[in-house]
C-alpha cells in the first residue's frame, strides 16, 4: 500500500518540478501543465466509470484476492476505490492549480509569495490516500469474510 501512495506522491513531485521549469517559457508552454493535469484527471475518471464492468483497471496491492471475490461482493470494494479515484483526481487538481497560479504570477512578474512553497507541500496529500487505500483494504476483508460465511452457511465446503 504504501509503494502505491509513494508512486503517486512521485508523480505530483515530477508534475511540481515540470510546472516551475517551465514557468520562464513561452505561452504555449505555460499551459502544458494544464493539459498533463487534464489528462491524468481524464483517465483517472474513466478508470472510475468503467469499474463496474472491469475492475481488473484499478491496481492495489490485494487485487488478487478481490478479483477472486463474486461480482455482488466486489461492489462494496468497488464504491470505496471510486472514492479514492475520485480524491486522487481532486489532488491532482488542486495542485496543478497551485502549480499553475505560481506560474502565471512568475511570469507576469508579481510575487509568488507562498504559493512558490506549496507544490512542495504536496507529499501532505500522502496521508489522505493513504488513508482511502486503508478503506479499499478494509471494504475487501469484510467482503472476504461476508462471502466465506455466505459459503459456510450454504454447506459449501471452503
Amino acid at each position: 500500500m504504501t509503494i502505491v501512495v509513494l508512486r503517486f506522491l512521485s508523480l505530483l513531485t515530477v508534475i511540481a518540478t515540470f510546472g516551475f521549469a517551465i514557468a520562464s517559457g513561452s505561452g504555449a508552454a505555460r499551459f502544458t501543465l494544464s493539459g498533463m493535469a487534464a489528462g491524468i484527471i481524464t483517465i483517472f475518471l474513466v478508470i472510475s466509470a468503467l469499474l463496474r464492468s472491469r475492475p481488473h483497471l484499478f491496481n492495489f496491492p490485494e487485487k488478487d484476492r478481490f478479483l477472486r471475490l463474486p461480482s455482488e461482493y466486489q461492489q462494496p470494494v468497488i464504491a470505496e476505490m471510486r472514492v479514492m479515484l475520485e480524491a486522487a483526481s481532486l489532488s491532482t487538481v488542486l495542485t496543478t492549480f497551485v502549480i499553475q497560479l505560481g506560474i502565471w504570477r512568475r511570469s507576469t512578474g508579481e510575487s509568488q509569495g507562498l504559493i512558490a512553497a506549496l507544490p512542495h507541500f504536496a507529499f501532505l496529500l500522502g496521508p489522505a490516500i493513504l488513508v482511502l487505500l486503508l478503506r479499499v483494504t478494509s471494504a475487501l476483508e469484510r467482503e472476504e469474510k461476508r462471502w466465506k460465511a455466505a459459503r459456510t452457511s450454504a454447506g459449501s465446503p471452503s
